[in-house]
């Protein structure tokens, strides 16, 4: 679970990347063409008497491109660049466009392949977790043959989506209904913190995205799970009476991964919150 986030922001981080080079690159052949523009100035003759009337050259053809390279002695060079000078700065942009261009298509396969490379490399471990997970499923089943696991995620998922509300709300007391004693009191005390600053700390928009069984085990007449569990939610700090943000954004919804420890009694089917912890990634 862990991994697919991290494979995740590595793809995102790569496009970024990629698209703040193609940005410069576009931006430096901007660039040279203005300059161009500015070195190769518009000719002009004025040829009767007193230089009254203005003519101006003949357009470039290709027939010119080519007799330069025999006989450009007609050429006047007082009058800005050659029509040599001109196919040689001509052709080094667009030599320098094709390099770029294929620079650009291959730091993208390069790209491509290394965004292969870890996707395979992610399928790989989530065929292991989901190995892991049945084995895991099997220890419990032995002891709870009636175990569902699918209600069970829903069951954690909405516990989770609770929480939040629960949180921002600052309703101390409705924690009671899904947490143990011993993380109630810690909550509680988290929570009056906030209330005596006059302050919310705001989960909304919370969204469970993936769910993954990592442990199993019994203690004292205890069934205990844990659990990862991937949400996406917007997590920031107002003013209690004023709503306004002291810290965070009220906008940006941010990808959280945490462990949930839930537990119950051997042979009931009454499950608590026994710990919930954030995983940086």
């Amino acid at each position: 679970l862990q991994s697919f986030t991290i494979l995740r922001e590595k793809i995102n981080n790569q496009g970024r990347n990629m698209k703040k080079i193609l940005r410069k690159i576009t931006k430096i052949i901007l660039a040279i063409i203005l300059l161009i523009m500015l070195i190769i100035p518009q000719t002009v003759i004025n040829a009767d008497v007193g230089n009254f009337e203005q003519y101006h050259e003949k357009k470039i053809t290709i027939e010119d491109i080519l007799d330069i390279f025999d006989n450009d002695d007609h050429i006047d060079y007082s009058r800005g660049l050659s029509l040599r000078e001109m196919f040689f700065v001509l052709l080094a942009l667009v030599l320098f466009i094709i390099g770029i261009v294929l620079i650009s298509m291959i730091l993208e396969k390069i790209r491509k392949k290394k965004n292969q490379k870890l996707e395979m490399e992610q399928e790989e471990e989530r065929e292991i977790e989901q190995k892991e997970e049945e084995e895991i499923l099997k220890s419990i089943k032995k002891v709870d043959s009636k175990f569902d696991y699918e209600k069970f995620k829903e069951f954690c998922s909405n516990v989770y989506v609770k929480l939040q509300e629960i949180w921002s709300e600052r309703n101390i007391d409705e924690l009671k209904k899904y947490e143990t004693n011993l993380l109630f009191e810690q909550h509680k005390t988290q929570l009056q913190e906030y209330i005596d600053k006059g302050q919310r700390n705001v989960m909304s928009d919370v969204s469970v995205q993936d769910m993954l069984l990592t442990d199993f085990k019994q203690e004292t007449g205890n069934d205990i799970i844990k659990i990862e569990l991937l949400a996406e939610q917007v997590d920031y700090i107002a003013d209690a009476k004023t709503d306004r943000v002291i810290l965070g954004s009220s906008k940006l919804i941010k990808e959280r991964l945490y462990e949930l420890t839930f537990i119950r009694k051997t042979g009931t089917s009454e499950w608590l919150l026994l710990n919930l912890v954030r995983i940086e990634k």
